[in-house]
């Protein structure tokens, strides 16, 4: 299980994603893959993150697909527990 600052440190990419439209700048709605690239991690370290973000409080919403990692997310959307626990931390 990752510590809690990792699994806030993805959210925190997607939540700046969300306000970016251009796909060549970041990806919106974001993937594994893309948030390994931005982030500067392991896709395999990204997807565990984010399966934690998912269990720990439904802190994203995702579709898995078939993908290099195991789960692979698609789609990834904060939800409002994502937001809140994103603001609380640069609070």
């Amino acid at each position: 299980m990752s510590r809690y600052d990792e699994v806030l440190a993805v959210l925190q990419v997607i939540r700046d994603h969300e306000s970016i439209h251009d796909r060549g700048v970041a990806c919106n709605p974001c993937e594994t893959m893309a948030l390994a690239g931005a982030i500067g991690l392991e896709p395999q370290e990204v997807a565990d993150r984010l399966s934690d973000a998912e269990r720990r409080g439904r802190m994203i919403t995702a579709r898995k697909a078939k993908g290099d990692t195991e789960p692979y997310f698609v789609d990834i959307r904060l939800t409002a527990n994502g937001r809140a626990a994103v603001a609380h931390a640069k609070s």
